[in-house]
């Protein structure tokens, strides 16, 4: 098992195992404790064959938890205001107590809505993440960002509220279609332009090995479970690394934004028919030409993001236009004090942070965009 310290205000563990999911109950009553249990998930993954809510039910059951649950449509779609009052209106019929738990069963928006209902239920209750996306687990359910949408734009409601314990089994990763597994790969590669070029070789590696796997007792399919647990836990190292110290996104966390600027637009505009992987991926590449025209990184290494990104496989050329996006980049939550920090690939494992004028933005994105 793999055993990652997550360091903060409020220190918890990340755990990596394949079959990790049956022994959830004991190792979540040994770390938040609690007496009641409320598991939260969405429509997609409680109707996966795996069944990992009827396992996560029964451990939790097994472990001497009053178990109670709740399931969401799946899609970024449910990650709003009015499925937040009922997500928080259930745990109160529940009788759920401020000793007690809820359990977020799902990939980033049950992580992220889950998240925000734990913080903000009787002033905060502890939250468990397990994630079952790829994306989930090398970003959203470690870092403590919880928030849902508004029609203004992404995450403008939310709250910082770390986890108690992430537990991540590997096993319900690999049974994800291809393009929902590619979010998590954005990310990852995001990673590694902003500090460690070798995960994506193992990123590499692992994708190599999934598409071959043919029975989980088979040779490639226990490399690429191998695999991904080094990439899972070399991703949330390296984002442990800019989260430490900076869990309210005042400083250095901020460089966990490359790709979101232009991404979380593109993706807000989509009405979220993008997904958070693809949207980033296209940021990412964006993002870069955009710092390459204004002088700030070379072109060589914006073409070389281009490449990379579109190597794995990812769409680079926006479907929008800059006025298409203007309403949402307007709203963007890191503005502060009319300025923005734009995430510079100075190379692939080194970028750097620049201020910008946020009401030159538009500006920015012409850039980016080719437009000008």
């Amino acid at each position: 098992m793999k055993e990652l310290d997550i360091r903060g205000d409020r220190p918890y563990k990340m755990l990596i195992e394949p079959g990790l999911l049956p022994e959830a109950g004991k190792y979540i009553s040994h770390a938040p404790g609690g007496s009641r249990a409320f598991v939260l998930t969405d429509s997609t993954v409680a109707s996966l064959p795996s069944m990992p809510l009827a396992t996560i039910y029964r451990s939790l059951t097994e472990a001497g938890y009053q178990v109670s649950t709740c399931q969401l449509p799946a899609g970024e779609s449910s990650k709003n205001p009015t499925a937040y009052l009922d997500v928080v209106s259930m745990m109160a019929d529940r009788g759920l107590q401020p000793t007690d738990i809820l359990v977020a069963l799902g990939g980033g928006m049950i992580g992220d809505l889950g998240g925000f209902a734990a913080a903000t239920y009787m002033r905060g209750i502890k939250c468990v993440q397990i994630p079952t996306t790829f994306l989930a687990a090398v970003d959203s359910s470690v870092g403590g960002k919880t928030a849902i949408d508004l029609p203004q734009g992404k995450n403008l409601i939310g709250a910082f509220w770390e986890p108690s314990l992430v537990l991540c089994d590997p096993d319900l990763l690999l049974t994800l279609p291809a393009t929902v597994f590619m979010d998590g790969c954005a990310e990852t590669i995001k990673y590694g332009i902003l500090k460690d070029p070798e995960i994506i070789a193992l990123l590499r590696q692992a994708l190599e090995k999934i598409p071959e796997r043919s029975a989980k007792t088979s040779d490639s399919a226990d490399n690429a479970t191998d695999l991904l647990c080094q990439v899972i836990a070399r991703a949330v190292t390296t984002k442990e690394f800019y989260v430490h110290g900076d869990v309210t996104d005042k400083g250095k966390r901020g460089f966990l934004n490359l790709g979101h600027l232009l991404g979380h637009a593109i993706e807000a505009w989509s009405c979220f028919s993008l997904s958070h992987g693809q949207s980033v991926a296209m940021g990412m590449v964006l993002e870069a030409r955009g710092c390459a025209a204004l002088g700030l990184t070379s072109s060589d290494t914006a073409d070389e993001i281009r490449e990379l990104v579109n190597d794995f496989g990812f769409a680079i050329d926006p479907p929008c236009t800059v006025q298409d996006i203007l309403p949402y980049l307007v709203h963007d939550k890191r503005i502060r004090n009319n300025s923005i920090g734009l995430i510079v690939p100075d190379s692939i494992g080194n970028c750097h942070m620049e201020p910008y004028p946020a009401d030159e933005l538009e500006k920015f994105a012409r850039l980016g965009f080719g437009e000008q």
